[in-house]
């Protein structure tokens, strides 16, 4: 289960995503996610999906990797489905929000896999440069949506290690029923979240002593505006004029 989320990660590769402006990507992440929360005709939707699977081939990682998330969100997909059958939501409204939620879930996927921490952090601290005109320390708060992020893969990693060291014990998870893996996961979810906290502070105190937080901090990258940045948030916009256009105006 858990070595299947692979949100928080990154993938070293060589692609035109990986090549974009940080700030270019947030931004096409923001536009999507308005563009899949206005959609509501199946059109829309089918044409979201395979605008998103078409960069996520962009990105030059094996589709598998994504494809695997998938299996890890059929639980949330099962808990969807009996929600919309108790408040009377066909299954075809609940198909197209499934959609909806994977095509945002594999453009965050897409935005971690290609983008290093450093550079989400730069991404953020100049998306919301706008808010130091009314006293925030964009610096932290950009350092604090990353460490979010990135808390993620820690949370994973901290559970299948618990998953392997009760599998040396006996405790066969992978084989078990739907209410055995429930209770292995009540019992050991304490202890995923005590370990995972006690890392994120040792990281946070990693970085205190290399004043991370102390002052402007400079990038390694330079990050030029491309042209292909251009393309992508020019494209990104068309679609979500389109969807106004159709769902909105009529």
């Amino acid at each position: 289960m858990f070595h299947n989320m692979l949100l928080g990660r990154y993938y070293p590769e060589r692609s035109k995503i990986h090549a974009m402006n940080p700030i270019a990507k947030l931004l096409c992440i923001f536009i999507f996610m308005i563009s899949a929360l206005l959609s509501t005709s199946w059109q829309f939707n089918i044409f979201l999906m395979i605008l998103t699977v078409l960069f996520l081939l962009l990105t030059n990682i094996p589709l598998v990797h994504y494809l695997r998330t998938t299996k890890a969100l059929i639980p949330i997909y099962m808990v969807m489905l009996i929600m919309g059958i108790l408040f009377h939501i066909s299954l075809f409204n609940s198909f197209l929000l499934m959609i909806r939620i994977t095509s945002i879930l594999f453009h965050f996927i897409m935005l971690t896999l290609t983008t290093p921490m450093t550079e989400m952090i730069y991404g953020f601290e100049m998306l919301f440069g706008f808010l130091k005109l009314f006293g925030f320390n964009v610096s932290s708060v950009a350092l604090s949506i990353t460490e979010t992020i990135r808390f993620i893969p820690n949370l994973v990693d901290e559970g299948n290690r618990i998953l392997k060291s009760a599998t040396s014990r006996g405790i066969d998870y992978r084989n078990s029923n739907i209410v055995t893996k429930f209770m292995i996961l009540k019992s050991m979810s304490s202890s995923i979240f005590e370990l995972t906290i006690k890392k994120s502070e040792d990281l946070k105190f990693a970085m205190s002593l290399r004043l991370y937080q102390k002052g402007p901090r400079t990038n390694f990258r330079m990050n030029r505006w491309k042209v292909f940045d251009s393309y992508m948030i020019t494209l990104y916009l068309l679609v979500l004029l389109v969807i106004i256009k159709k769902e909105i105006m009529g």
